[in-house]
């Protein structure tokens, strides 16, 4: 019932993220230079920097069609939720961590606040699809 209530609000917020993941992760692979000088402030030269930034934009990418399949079918998929939701605060924390190493630009913390939040909702979203259906 609660769920039902909220349905509307989850599947909006969860096609919120598919945006935000799709565009950020095509943003990221079509002109990395650009997005690590506004996330870092700095260019990387070094190929292996490059190879492993490359790979965690995709994944992000390919997240943010995951989230997009959450948003059409949020319960049937809850799973997808947890797993985004893990990987939104892993990506959270370190960010959090660069920034307070001083590695990270101002530009970042619009970033981590939006992957915090929505980590949270995603792992709240999971635990009460599972609450509900013991219900």
């Amino acid at each position: 019932l609660i769920i039902n209530m909220n349905l509307i609000f989850f599947k909006r917020a969860f096609l919120v993220t598919a945006v935000v993941n799709i565009l950020a992760g095509l943003s990221a692979l079509i002109a990395l230079d650009l997005h690590t000088s506004l996330f870092y402030g700095r260019t990387f030269e070094d190929s292996l920097v490059k190879f492993y930034h490359y790979n965690l934009w995709f994944a992000i990418f390919v997240l943010g069609i995951g989230y997009y399949y959450l948003s059409l079918k949020p319960i049937e998929n809850s799973l997808l939720a947890l797993i985004g939701g893990l990987v939104k605060l892993f990506i959270a924390s370190t960010w959090i961590l660069l920034f307070s190493l001083g590695e990270a630009r101002i530009f970042l913390l619009g970033p981590i606040v939006f992957d915090l939040f929505y980590g949270i909702l995603l792992i709240y979203f999971y635990f009460l699809v599972r609450k509900q259906s013991k219900l």
